[in-house]
């Protein structure tokens, strides 16, 4: 009995060595990413953003494009909802039949909550967004001085649950 659980002790501790050497490589990655490598990031656990090199596009760590200035719009517009979320305690999410879509590039913003945006295929975080948002007013501030009109549609909330995957 003694030795079960040493054995199962010691593969949870080299479990644990593994899990924490894979997250250590995928930092880097990540950092290779941040710094304009071309590659995907389908192993981190979080959808990333950045600017591109060219501050024309957002890019997602899954490999997406979207135009800078459609972001900036939607970010403004996506922000008045969360006021809205926070303050209700529901979450927002795009229902064709009773509201209007807030689009960024090909894709619709389907559900937004206090720590999560869906948008297509893409859950990302608010911390991300608004660490994007920032890297986006530190590179190309014109376009937050006067912002793309942004669709401020009709929303309806619900109870706070997590976001559909």
């Amino acid at each position: 009995m003694v030795e079960d659980k040493k054995s199962i002790a010691k593969v949870a501790a080299k479990e644990k060595r593994a899990k924490a050497r894979k997250l250590k490589a995928l930092s880097r990655k990540v950092d290779s990413w941040r710094s304009g490598a071309d590659i995907v990031l389908l192993d981190w656990p979080d959808t990333l953003l950045r600017l591109s090199s060219n501050l024309e596009t957002i890019q997602t760590s899954l490999g997406q494009c979207v135009p800078v200035g459609e972001c900036v719009a939607a970010y403004d517009t996506m922000r008045k909802v969360l006021r809205h979320v926070k303050s209700s305690g529901f979450s927002w999410y795009y229902n064709e039949a009773i509201s209007n879509p807030i689009i960024i590039g090909p894709f619709c913003v389907k559900e937004i909550s206090e720590d999560e945006v869906a948008i297509g295929c893409h859950v990302v975080k608010w911390e991300e967004i608004d660490r994007c948002y920032a890297e986006v007013v530190a590179f190309k501030p014109s376009l937050i001085a006067a912002p793309q009109v942004a669709f401020v549609g009709d929303f309806q909330l619900r109870p706070d649950a997590r976001l559909r995957r």
